[in-house]
């Protein structure tokens, strides 16, 4: 983790402000543009980002390649995303499964990435509630986080918003992240809190009062539109929605946060569509004017 600045409004926070490159599709099999991730890379640093986390979909060169890149930029890589479902129904067998984690955290090591953002997966099929795939998904996390420790790597357990609990993730709320990392107890399992998930929930701070401050992962930064299309897919800018960004960040600086703020906006009929520079831009500004 980087060192906790004096305060944390957004001018003193742009030395952990770092580029998701899902903000621009690059989390989508084809790229939505024709900017290879060396361009991505150094126009990055040229815009004022000080960090970027990479989808596995960059890593096509390589891992050491694309760090290498990175670094020659001067850019920090704050993390590699993600993990493949781990239960549920868009998750692989138990065999493949496994294979495709431990070369997931193979890749953030390479990448020289501090963790793997997890997104756990839904209910398991054939099963009703949460109960019963919270039990199988300790067990899972407990032997991740162990392979995960074997290569230097983290995994930040994400929560989802309630809408996906079916399908992409039943950890979805805060509390139900702590609840695992403490039931798991080991030290490669963090946390990383994305707006998009947690903005409505009226028991955040308690809830980040409860984790270790070099737990947190990351803040990933977006936006909620009031009027959204896709619940997946069409994710705000930061101040083009109802979440009180200044609000959550204060919370989380409040109780000691010193890990990177993530912009990270899927986005497919509008961000997406627009030129890599120009979303770049708008991100930083938005963090300072919006944040």
């Amino acid at each position: 983790m980087i060192s906790l600045p004096l305060d944390h409004s957004p001018e003193r926070c742009l030395d952990r402000l770092s580029f998701n490159t899902a903000t621009v599709g690059n989390n989508q099999e084809e790229t939505l543009h024709d900017w290879p991730i060396e361009k991505l890379i150094d126009i990055c640093a040229e815009k004022g980002f000080s960090a970027i986390t990479f989808w596995r979909n960059d890593l096509k060169t390589g891992p050491n390649l694309v760090a290498d890149r990175a670094k020659s930029a001067g850019l920090k890589i704050s993390g590699l995303c993600r993990s493949p479902f781990l239960i549920g129904p868009l998750a692989s067998s138990p065999t493949k499964t496994n294979l495709e984690l431990r070369h997931s955290l193979e890749d953030a090591a390479e990448l020289g990435a501090p963790a793997l953002t997890v997104c756990v997966g839904g209910i398991v099929p054939g099963t009703k509630g949460m109960e019963h795939s919270f039990g199988v998904l300790a067990e899972l996390l407990a032997s991740g986080a162990e392979a995960a420790s074997q290569v230097g790597v983290r995994l930040a357990l994400e929560p989802l918003h309630p809408m996906y609990a079916g399908s992409r993730s039943c950890v979805v709320t805060t509390k139900d992240a702590i609840s695992l990392m403490k039931k798991i107890n080991h030290p490669a399992m963090s946390i990383a809190l994305d707006v998009y998930h947690i903005w409505w929930d009226q028991d955040l701070e308690r809830s980040v009062s409860e984790i270790e401050p070099g737990k947190i992962e990351a803040l990933h930064l977006c936006d909620w539109l009031p009027n959204t299309q896709d619940l997946l897919l069409d994710r705000g800018m930061m101040g083009d929605g109802v979440a009180d960004l200044p609000k959550i960040r204060k919370i989380l600086y409040s109780h000691g946060f010193s890990g990177f703020e993530e912009v990270e906006i899927f986005s497919a009929n509008n961000w997406w569509r627009q030129d890599p520079s120009t979303v770049l831009e708008t991100c930083v500004n938005r963090f300072l004017s919006a944040c």
